[in-house]
């Protein structure tokens, strides 16, 4: 071999050696963190949607989930279990209607401890883009389960201290100038944490109000109806805390009062025959509708 030769193979074997020391300082994808470390802090989520919407969103979630592919974000529809629906009688206009729950429950360890279809156990993480997920294990190919987005900075003027659980839909919900309506109500991951931080409150009123024509009424000369408020249980997430007081989460839809969940004297979920009734057997004031809703808008720009 000659001597340029061997200069020619002793470069190419130091380029190697470098590679390979820099490939070796790079962390690789198994060992970064998922997660976030801390502790689980959430003792329940409750989901409220349409029946129908939890119906697609559970078999679209199957067929994703059939189709074997670790590592892509489900939809927890897929396997919990347990979709609690609620007929409202005589809502509007003499018809009735449907809103439906789903409990997501938890124990300290945040484990899903709730019924649901998964043949391996799911804990709730925090992911480092601050989703709120259920997962199978640690690993980048195990089943991940989406909850929403856990939000720790300030949401809006009077909104509270406590980090909130929020939806795609909350992005709307708080924009200026939005209005509450049938599709997107105005209760949302904001006025919830409101009313779980409030030790004044003593129970989590999710009722949406907007305001609509009243037509059983007489158009003015402009053929302008007068207005009245429309009470409904729209779709948001919420949840309770282990560190929190249990409060009871009531709604209102149409005339008709519920409780949803953590319910007074152990009471099961269901429909409200009284409210006054209902307040007065435990002390509390009658729920009733705020000055605006939503309480917390992002500021107008």
């Amino acid at each position: 071999m000659s001597g340029l030769t061997l200069r020619l193979v002793m470069l190419l074997c130091c380029l190697v050696s470098a590679r390979a020391g820099a490939v070796d300082a790079l962390p690789s994808a198994e060992s970064m963190p998922l997660w976030q470390e801390q502790p689980w802090a959430l003792r329940y989520i409750l989901k409220l949607d349409a029946p129908y919407f939890f119906d697609i969103r559970a078999t679209r979630g199957k067929k994703k989930l059939s189709e074997a592919r670790p590592g892509q974000e489900q939809e927890i529809e897929a396997v919990a279990q347990g979709v609690r629906t609620y007929v409202v009688e005589n809502a509007f206009l003499e018809r009735e209607e449907v809103f439906a729950s789903l409990l997501l429950e938890f124990n300290r360890s945040g484990e899903l401890v709730s019924r649901h279809s998964s043949r391996a156990p799911l804990f709730g993480h925090l992911a480092q883009d601050d989703e709120l997920v259920l997962a199978t294990g640690n690993g980048t190919q195990d089943f991940v389960f989406g909850l929403g987005q856990w939000q720790t900075a300030s949401l809006g003027e009077g909104s509270g201290t406590l980090p909130a659980l929020c939806s795609k839909e909350d992005e709307q919900r708080y924009r200026p100038n939005f209005r509450p309506s049938s599709v997107l109500g105005g209760f949302g991951c904001r006025e919830w944490r409101a009313y779980l931080e409030n030790r004044k409150l003593p129970y989590i009123d999710v009722t949406s109000y907007e305001l609509e024509d009243d037509r059983s009424a007489k158009p003015d000369r402009k053929g302008r109806y007068p207005q009245r408020i429309l009470a409904t249980i729209r779709p948001v997430i919420g949840w309770g805390r282990f560190d929190l007081p249990a409060k009871p989460v009531i709604g209102r839809h149409g005339k008709s009062w519920f409780c949803l969940h953590d319910c007074p004297g152990g009471d099961f979920p269901g429909f409200i025959p009284n409210i006054a009734s209902w307040a007065a057997r435990s002390g509390w004031p009658v729920p009733k509708p705020p000055k605006r809703m939503p309480l917390f808008p992002d500021p107008a720009s």
